[in-house]
């Protein structure tokens, strides 16, 4: 009896003794977790890069030119910089757009589209380099004309329900086509929060360990299916309805799949920052740059039903779009260069889109 019991308590000390190590081990893990963290942000160039372009004077951050902080900017309102020898230059118009002014009555002999959304359609260093502004010059040369005209009516943090809200100020401007391009602030402000929100309590206790988060992610994330159930039941009602009643006005709608940085396509170094930009500029502590990046897929599969339901336009940018730091300067705001190459694509599905949608009225008017 003595010799079980001695046998008993060697194996309990044993447990113990291993029940330490794996704390211990855990300990250590999730310390080294924390410090890579805080690496990234202190060592990353990605990183140190979007610190530097992203210049606090930026439209987003200047309280001078806001109206109403996330949906309307100051009527006639400037700001200028010098980034890295760099203008940065953010001038709004009469009408409270981050555009040249528009003509009123729309001139006779015009096609006027107006681009809606958020910081991913106002951006660009000036007002000529937003890709508003770089598709006009792309259809007037494609076509041989000048009668297109191309308002960037996008304000910084807006969300579809907040274009709803707009559309009288859009329909004011007479456009014939409203090209809808956003996604993220939805995504992150609205989808993410309300998944924190509903998520057991289990998820969170996952969510507190930075190693975790880093290493066993999926298994603890939202799956795809309930993403996409999200974002149908909280993002797509106010589409469907500024479908509607742009539609009940005469004015036709384009909805654009929204871009996102390519996880198989990223370095480990590019990887870490995006990750650490979706959770610590961003916020979204629970989220990982992965399951980010299958949210904006399932937003765009849920908008591409929409529009074939509603038969709304529908502009697929996405495919094979490169989707790395050459393009990206966080997780969804655009190079230069990412610029460029969105504005090329839009310009290609939009001319096709064109000739099909709008042929009669272009072959009037060019």
């Amino acid at each position: 009896m003595r010799a079980r019991l001695r046998m008993l308590g060697r194996w309990a000390l044993g447990l113990l003794a291993l029940c330490a190590l794996a704390v211990a081990a855990a300990g250590l893990l999730e310390a080294g977790a924390r410090w890579r963290f805080q690496e990234i942000a202190r060592s990353n160039p990605y990183v140190l890069r979007e610190q530097r372009l992203t210049p606090e004077f930026s439209e987003a951050f200047s309280d001078d030119l806001w109206r109403e902080k996330w949906y309307a900017y100051v009527p006639g309102k400037a700001i200028t910089t010098v980034v890295e020898g760099e203008r940065y230059e953010v001038a709004i118009n009469s009408r409270g757009f981050r555009s040249r002014e528009v003509e009123l009555p729309k001139p006779p002999g015009k096609f006027r589209i107006v681009c809606i959304g958020g910081s991913t359609t106002v951006e660009g260093s000036t007002n000529e380099d937003t890709y508003p502004a770089r598709l006009e010059r792309a259809l007037n040369e494609h076509f041989g004309t000048d009668a297109f005209e191309v308002v960037n009516a996008g304000v910084s943090g807006m969300r579809a329900a907040d274009e709803l809200r707009k559309l009288p100020e859009y329909l004011a401007l007479e456009p014939d086509l409203l090209l809808e391009y956003n996604g993220v602030n939805d995504l992150c402000w609205g989808v993410l929060a309300e998944l924190e929100h509903r998520a057991p309590q289990w998820r969170w206790w996952f969510w507190r360990s930075v190693f975790l988060r880093f290493h066993i992610d999926r298994p603890f994330q939202p799956s795809t299916r309930e993403m996409a159930r999200l974002t149908r039941n909280t993002v797509l009602p106010s589409l469907r309805a500024l479908y509607r009643q742009a539609h009940e006005n005469g004015v036709d709608v384009a909805f654009v799949t929204f871009l996102r940085p390519s996880p198989e396509k990223l370095t480990s170094e590019e990887h870490d920052f995006f990750d650490q930009n979706l959770r610590r500029r961003w916020g979204r502590w629970s989220a990982s740059f992965d399951s980010y990046a299958r949210m904006v897929d399932a937003y765009d599969w849920e908008l591409a039903a929409m529009a074939a339901e509603l038969g709304a336009g529908f502009l697929r940018i996405d495919v094979g779009y490169p989707g790395t730091t050459a393009e990206f300067q966080d997780i969804c705001h655009l190079t230069r260069a990412g610029i460029e190459e969105k504005t090329n694509r839009i310009a290609r599905e939009l001319i096709d889109y064109l000739g099909e949608r709008h042929g009669k009225t272009l072959a009037e008017r060019l």
